[in-house]
């Protein structure tokens, strides 16, 4: 799972930390022992009741893309992944459509090109996405 919030996708670790914040922000945090009861009493427990910019709503983290997806949250995300290039947010191993396919090929080959073996693309795509033909 992933959470869209304020048109960004996050990881869950990240979504919840962004709800604990909200709910322990409000003004009626304290009326409630845990962020469950209080998401019920404000309607954040139905999703069709607030809109994305106001809470976080959980997505499917393998809709396809055209592109490889991470965590919005960057080198700041709960679940960072460290490579040559520092760390980057959690990577979902989305599936990709066929433009997302030729952007990974593109990027690794490109990459690979120019030496840069530990980027984002050669240290954690291409691992990933191993049934592409990067040399076709």
């Amino acid at each position: 799972m992933a959470a869209f919030y304020q048109a960004k996708l996050l990881c869950d670790d990240c979504a919840n930390v962004v709800r604990d914040r909200i709910w322990l922000e409000s003004e009626w945090s304290g009326m409630y022992t845990d962020r469950k009861s209080w998401e019920k009493a404000f309607g954040y427990d139905d999703e069709s009741l607030y809109d994305s910019d106001d809470y976080p709503k959980w997505c499917d983290d393998d809709e396809e893309s055209d592109h490889p997806d991470h965590c919005a949250n960057g080198e700041d995300c709960v679940n960072a992944q460290e490579c040559g290039v520092g760390k980057v947010g959690y990577f979902f191993g989305n599936s990709l459509t066929e433009a997302g396919v030729g952007y990974v090929r593109t990027m690794v080959r490109d990459d690979v090109a120019l030496g840069y073996t530990d980027s984002v693309a050669c240290a954690i795509w291409r691992p990933y996405y191993n049934w592409i033909d990067y040399e076709g």
